[in-house]
């Protein structure tokens, strides 16, 4: 999905010149993204590549370690993506502040729905290890 992401945005020039000379042509042809399109696409691209180049440091692993696992979603966590505790935190800081809390782009959302689903199965697995978990450096 990310290089298929890369590859649109890569190509976003001729992809436009193609449509466009098929419009001329008065076939019928699909409209072009708009600019909000583009950038929203741009923006799932940086989400989503972290979670690409986690997958390939564990496919070429021939037994990944727990460790590892940890290390690479913690990172992707704390880094890359948004938890609904993290949100609230961050818009309780801002009530205390008297700032208006601003809504919440269709981005954001999305890096909090995958955010929140990578943490529950992290927390289920902490239970799993126990004591454990700790080692890693994470809560």
């Amino acid at each position: 999905m990310c290089v298929m992401i890369h590859h649109l945005l890569y190509n976003q020039v001729p992809i436009a010149a193609t449509l466009a000379k098929l419009s001329a042509s008065k076939e019928k042809a699909p409209n072009n993204l708009t600019k909000e399109e583009w950038n929203l696409l741009a923006s799932f691209e940086k989400i989503l590549d972290p979670l690409q180049q986690a997958t390939t440091i564990l496919q070429s692993q021939k037994i990944p370690t727990i460790r590892t696992i940890f290390l690479i979603i913690h990172n992707i966590l704390s880094l890359h993506l948004n938890t609904t505790t993290a949100l609230q935190q961050w818009q309780a800081a801002l009530q205390q502040q008297g700032i208006t809390i601003p809504s919440v782009s269709l981005l954001e959302s999305f890096k909090i729905l995958v955010g929140d689903h990578i943490n529950k199965n992290i927390q289920h697995s902490h239970w799993r290890l126990g004591e454990g978990a700790h080692i890693i450096g994470l809560p």
